[in-house]
């Protein structure tokens, strides 16, 4: 089966004809407390934005507000809206609680119903929501530290939840890869990601997409609330013509369904609500199934186009 994937990936990167438009590449390394690393890059051309980790692939057409799901181990995959996502997850969610009321004890049924009455009520609302929801209670702090990661000049910045610090942010204007994209779509089909657990994007406000979206944080440093953190810092930013057919359905690729997907990969946790933030590490950009295995030397990218590559 790897043998297949690699051999179809190697045929849409060299046999495909090469229709390139200038873009970026954005690789970052997450690592928590105890060395353990997570790795993710991210491509953007145009209203296409591509985020793949070692284990997942998913595609985001802003203009058409679409998301694609590779399932590359099975050689499938789903698209569709935000809500159709959401939906589809959401009745998974539903069948499982069905299972679970059947099975607690009849005492405990009515209080299992009535509580997950309340937050299906949630999920209604975010399944109507045009707009992604913010919270009021977030204040971000400029503070005067400075920094230099990659060549480009960083400022620190200081992100409290309730008087609460969460995160620091080191971000710099010398580059904005985000400049031309609806940050408001993009951000609705992030959550589309994630909408049974609701863990990502608790940190939301207006001035905190602006911080986030306009100029590229290079490093982040969240603290958790068990006492550890998670530091999230970019390797390499380059603007570079990519490959449109990175952004398509490889060929002999058919459609499927979430619920048929997650049934076949439950074992493998694949989209598991454990691993549906981006590889339980970073919040800004979404994760879910795996991709096919890239070779070591890209062919979908023309690094002679090169214009911001580590300074």
């Amino acid at each position: 089966m790897q043998k297949a994937s690699l051999a179809l990936l190697l045929f849409v990167l060299f046999a495909v004809p090469f229709r390139a438009h200038a873009g970026w590449v954005i690789s970052r390394e997450t690592t928590d407390d105890y060395g353990n690393k997570t790795f993710q890059t991210v491509f953007i051309e145009d209203t296409l934005m591509r985020f793949e980790t070692p284990s997942s692939v998913s595609i985001f057409d802003l203009a058409q507000q679409r998301i694609t799901l590779i399932f590359g181990q099975h050689q499938a995959y789903w698209q569709g809206t935000a809500s159709q996502l959401r939906q589809q997850i959401f009745e998974i969610a539903d069948e499982q609680m069905q299972e679970l009321i059947q099975h607690a004890p009849p005492d405990k049924q009515d209080t299992l119903r009535k509580m997950y009455a309340i937050e299906r009520k949630k999920r209604e609302k975010a399944l109507n929501d045009t707009v992604p929801s913010t919270i009021p209670n977030i204040s971000i702090i400029e503070t005067n530290k400075t920094a230099n990661i990659l060549g480009y000049p960083v400022k620190m910045y200081q992100v409290n939840v309730d008087s609460v610090l969460v995160e620091e942010l080191w971000v710099t204007q010398a580059v904005d890869p985000y400049e031309h994209l609806n940050i408001n779509v993009m951000i609705k089909l992030m959550q589309a990601i994630d909408p049974v657990t609701g863990k990502a994007y608790k940190t939301r406000s207006a001035e905190y997409d602006k911080l986030l979206y306009h100029g590229l944080v290079m490093k982040k440093i969240r603290f958790l609330p068990d006492g550890e953190k998670l530091v999230s810092i970019v390797k390499s930013v380059r603007k570079v013509n990519i490959n449109e057919t990175i952004f398509e359905i490889p060929a002999n690729y058919v459609s499927t369904k979430i619920q048929a997907m997650m049934l076949m990969d439950i074992n493998q946790k694949i989209l598991s609500p454990q691993g549906s933030s981006l590889d339980q590490g970073d919040q800004d950009f979404p994760s879910l199934p795996p991709p096919l295995k890239i070779p070591e030397k890209r062919k979908d990218l023309d690094l002679n186009m090169d214009t911001n590559i580590n300074h």
